[in-house]
């Protein structure tokens, strides 16, 4: 997440204005924040993810696809089971085309049915390289092709 409390303060001022008290919770990342998310003691929270492999179900998939293992509480809503069922059969599709409408159908539900987490942001990679290092080419998917990268000097 690219600034968390900006976008924290972002979230609060907008909730405060429409009459919603924003009490603050504060806890350590591992051993508490996501121990405290998955155990339902926030009513809301701000989570990430950076997909780590080129596919739509690293992506909602990591979200959604698992009832028991998940932060949004999916389990305990009556269409959470159908979300994480519709999830993996989407991923099992191997037509390119069939899987991007599948999945194209889910997102559409999330948003418009479900609404269980508010996509707020991307974050672009961050890539280094050092001196002498031509031609990379970021991807939003951190799926980076090194064919078209020269180094000065040849090493």
């Amino acid at each position: 997440m690219p600034d968390p409390e900006k976008i924290y303060e972002a979230l609060r001022t907008d909730l405060e204005a429409v009459g919603i008290k924003v009490k603050v919770s504060t806890a350590s990342w591992n051993g508490g924040y996501l121990d405290n998310v998955t155990a339902g003691k926030y009513d809301a929270y701000i989570l990430g993810w950076t997909g780590d492999y080129d596919s739509p179900y690293n992506f909602i998939g990591t979200f959604f696809g698992n009832l028991k293992e998940n932060d949004f509480g999916t389990e305990a809503m009556p269409w959470g089971k159908q979300l994480a069922d519709d999830l993996k059969a989407a991923d099992a599709i191997v037509d390119d085309g069939e899987r991007e409408a599948a999945f194209e159908k889910i997102n559409a539900q999330i948003m418009e049915d479900y609404l269980p987490g508010l996509p707020i942001s991307h974050s672009p990679p961050a890539l280094v390289v050092g001196p002498g290092v031509d031609g990379v080419v970021a991807s939003p998917l951190t799926a980076e092709e090194f064919d078209t990268v020269t180094v000065e000097g040849g090493k």
